[in-house]
């Protein structure tokens, strides 16, 4: 639900965020903007790689920023193996706030938004950079999660081996989540009995860790970040996207998203146990 959530919020208006129109010089938002062709042209809409039914054009908005981390501080969380929380200097965070400006001056917007997984390894350098910020969570069913993650790390793999240029485009980004170039996120000492990544077992455990890791930062942050079920989301968004705008002070809208829930199955060579 992470890019439903992030385009209903950036359908608002209210806020700036990098859309595919950034790319491939998603850290030179204007210059390439008044260079790029693309900065003017339309594309109808096709679904993304996922293949899960959402649909993109350039005007949508995306977790590109990643690239900022990567470049100036990647030895300091990207391992071999794994991505690791991390701390961020001063003088980086000065530079994340004059780089999120200037997309926001492409933009022309004065709120940014991020979708970009790889931020709970840096909440802490993130609410000292924008101490106004919202941090927010979604998560859903752990079953139905983790089946989802175990669907999308066997189509990734099958994709990027009929093309090698997917798994260096997303490692590029920065993208591990799924795939030939997939690391896990390294959150606590305890170490994960389940190293089989095509196995319903290891996302599951990937889903408890990750959110007992969240919960932790949730009891330091609790100002800051908001978890939402995407569960509830879907079946009262009344009671949870309406509240939500108001915490984040988003007002006048007038349109409330439709939110649909897509049931996760398993793959049949999937046991579970």
């Amino acid at each position: 639900g992470t890019t439903i959530l992030t385009r209903s919020l950036h359908n608002t208006g209210q806020l700036g965020s990098l859309t595919y129109r950034d790319m491939p010089f998603v850290l030179a938002p204007n210059c390439w903007s008044k260079v790029s062709t693309i900065s003017s042209k339309k594309m109808t809409e096709r679904e993304r790689i996922h293949g899960d039914g959402i649909y993109v054009d350039y005007d949508s908005p995306e977790a590109l920023e990643e690239v900022f981390w990567r470049i100036f501080v990647g030895e300091d969380y990207i391992k071999k193996f794994t991505l690791t929380p991390h701390s961020v200097s001063p003088e980086l965070i000065e530079n994340y706030r004059k780089y999120v400006s200037s997309i926001l001056y492409r933009y022309g917007k004065n709120r940014y938004l991020s979708k970009c997984n790889n931020n709970i390894l840096r909440i802490g350098s993130i609410v000292e950079a924008f101490p106004n910020s919202f941090i927010l969570v979604p998560f859903r069913k752990p079953r139905q999660q983790s089946t989802s993650l175990l669907n999308q790390h066997l189509n990734l793999l099958e994709l990027q081996q009929r093309d090698p240029f997917i798994e260096r485009y997303m490692n590029w980004l920065g993208h591990h989540e799924f795939g030939r170039g997939h690391k896990t996120f390294d959150l606590t000492e305890k170490k994960s009995s389940y190293q089989d990544t095509q196995s319903i077992e290891y996302w599951l455990d990937q889903w408890l860790m990750t959110s007992r890791y969240l919960l932790d930062c949730y009891s330091e942050f609790s100002r800051h970040i908001i978890f939402i079920c995407y569960e509830q989301l879907c079946d009262d968004s009344v009671n949870v996207w309406d509240p939500l705008l108001r915490k984040i002070d988003i007002n006048n809208i007038q349109e409330r998203p439709e939110f649909k829930l897509r049931q996760s199955t398993a793959p049949d060579n999937v046991e579970h146990d």
